[in-house]
């Protein structure tokens, strides 16, 4: 099985980081559906600027997702009816190519989402 779809066989509702409205709020995109593998972790890691940050979760994708972006362990049924704050936000990312430099496995580095959830754009 190809590196970039092996063990992804749960589910997760993506809100894409689309930017910023014009009062400086972030805006999403509208929530989708996608395959994971989430893995829920109590890691430390160090960013670009040298600050440590608690990671709460290690989520393989299966595509390029920004920085900033929002993440909620389920499906998009439950999503929509649910009143739930387990929400992620990407902060890091790793990548692991295959031997042959073809295939990318993506691994988002995420922590607990603790503000409202923006609006869709």
């Amino acid at each position: 099985m190809p590196l970039e779809i092996a063990h992804r066989n749960q589910k997760a509702v993506y809100l894409e980081a689309t930017g910023l409205d014009t009062y400086g709020n972030r805006t999403v995109a509208t929530a989708v559906e996608i395959d994971v593998r989430w893995q829920n972790v109590q890691q430390e890691i160090v960013d670009n600027h040298g600050d440590t940050q608690a990671i709460d979760a290690k989520i393989v994708v299966d595509r390029v997702v920004p920085l900033g972006s929002i993440l909620w362990e389920g499906i998009l049924d439950d999503y929509s009816a649910s009143t739930s704050v387990d929400y992620v936000e990407v902060i890091g990312l790793q990548r692991a190519m295959d031997i042959k430099g073809r295939n990318v496995r993506r691994v988002l580095l995420c922590k607990r989402y603790n503000d409202t959830v923006p609006a869709s754009t």
